[in-house]
């Protein structure tokens, strides 16, 4: 349509669904200690066999299972023989189960790309444009590439503070009510100033420090002492909005969050993941369609 060739990158396999990557994970991670337990053992094994030893030590994951699978090999005798037998296999069953995906890459050379007069592809202005960001979110480093991946990857570094303090403010605005930064959607000029701006730079370098880790985050900001304080108002600090964080976070609770509780109170809260909900008491007709007779509502009860 563009008057552009495009090209494609080879297809890649993958499981096809979440309970698919589970179980792959599973698998690389046997495979990956039996490697690392059993590379004693084999070098010893093929110590005077030099090709095997060579094979051994210069070899992948994927070459060292199957030099610990290979029924006629120089380790078919080794302990850790049936374990790599029993390994390869769930690897052969779990990729007959894969789906595929196609996957874009760079052209060799960018097309050339312009402004487009009214958005119109045939109706191109100006010189051509170049990769970049913002004036006003600094530049990228030069040695990183031009495309939506070193833009990622500077995003996500340790010298660009922005991704980590906007997501750790909007975490803490989950937690606690009110984020550090009132106006969480706006860290620019028209923003509001941080309350705690320490607060707000420690919280970004340690989500980052951490890996990004978000459940880590949202378990020491709810056993901190700021989250489990009393929610009553103090008589000792003149904060109507909390907004020193003085007492503990009072805000309303999604429908969600109190079907939890009246589920857990009543102890008919189950933890075990999977099957059918618990259906509290329900008046008689409740959903019955009454304006629209053709309703599917019946359908989600």
């Amino acid at each position: 349509m563009d008057g552009n060739s495009y090209t494609y990158a080879p297809i890649l396999h993958a499981p096809k669904d979440q309970a698919g990557w589970i179980q792959w994970k599973q698998i690389e991670r046997d495979r990956l200690a039996l490697i690392n337990t059993s590379d004693k053992d084999v070098r010893t094994s093929l110590a005077e066999n030099e090709g095997a030893l060579t094979a051994w030590n210069n070899g992948g994951l994927d070459e060292k299972l199957a030099l610990l699978a290979d029924p006629n090999g120089g380790l078919k005798d080794s302990t850790h023989h049936q374990k790599a037998v029993s390994i390869k296999a769930a690897i052969d069953a779990a990729s007959k189960e894969f789906t595929t995906t196609l996957v874009t890459k760079d052209l060799d050379k960018p097309r050339e790309t312009k402004i487009l007069r009214r958005g119109e592809y045939n109706l191109p202005i100006g010189d051509a444009l170049e990769p970049g960001v913002l004036s006003v979110m600094g530049t990228l480093p030069e040695d990183a590439p031009k495309n939506r991946l070193g833009l990622s990857d500077w995003l996500l570094s340790d010298e660009h503070p922005l991704v980590s303090r906007v997501l750790v403010n909007r975490i803490w605005q989950r937690v606690f009510g009110h984020a550090i930064v009132r106006t969480p959607e706006d860290f620019g000029l028209q923003g509001q100033h941080p309350t705690h701006p320490e607060l707000l730079d420690w919280l970004a370098v340690e989500l980052r420090q951490t890996d990004w880790n978000l459940k880590a985050m949202l378990k020491m900001m709810v056993m901190s002492d700021t989250f489990r304080q009393s929610s009553s108002r103090r008589r000792d600090l003149d904060d109507p909005e909390n907004t020193l964080f003085g007492r503990g976070p009072s805000y309303r609770l999604d429908a969600e969050a109190l079907r939890d509780i009246g589920l857990w109170s009543s102890g008919l809260m189950d933890p075990h993941m999977g099957g059918e909900g618990v259906k509290p008491y329900q008046p008689a007709g409740m959903w019955k369609a009454l304006a629209h007779p053709g309703s599917n509502t019946k359908q989600y009860v």
